[in-house]
């Protein structure tokens, strides 16, 4: 019997996101801009947006990677975050699930990084 996330042979199965083809919505429009504050990584395309609630908006982006490196696009991330005036405060990780970084300035940001689809992974970001 294979163990979780295996196939017995050593090897591990490809995850749903590895295998899943892309939906078409990723290629569209946010109903909200971002706030010009805030640097989305280079190579992102914004596609959707929720909120305001309060003063929270979502915005999500799609870039070209894979689950086995969420660290890097969250790291780049971050770093256009702090190149245009945000503090880091934390990053955590739980690969292959997700990665995230917690950032302030005018406003606080979190921006978390998963595999979204076959070969594309997914930025939320969130501000507060």
């Amino acid at each position: 019997m294979a163990a979780c996330g295996g196939d017995g042979g050593g090897a591990a199965a490809p995850s749903r996101t590895e295998t899943r083809t892309c939906a078409p919505a990723i290629a569209g429009e946010p109903e909200r801009r971002p706030p010009p504050e805030l640097a989305i990584l280079d190579g992102a395309h914004v596609y959707a947006s929720d909120g305001p609630f309060g003063k929270t908006e979502r915005f999500y982006a799609v870039v070209e990677g894979s689950p086995d490196d969420l660290l890097t696009p969250r790291d780049a991330a971050a770093d256009a975050l702090v190149a245009g005036g945000f503090k880091l405060l934390r990053k955590d990780a739980e690969p292959p699930i997700e990665a995230e970084a917690h950032l302030s300035g005018e406003r606080m940001v979190s921006v978390q990084v998963t595999s979204l689809c076959a070969g594309k992974l997914r930025l939320r970001y969130t501000v507060f």
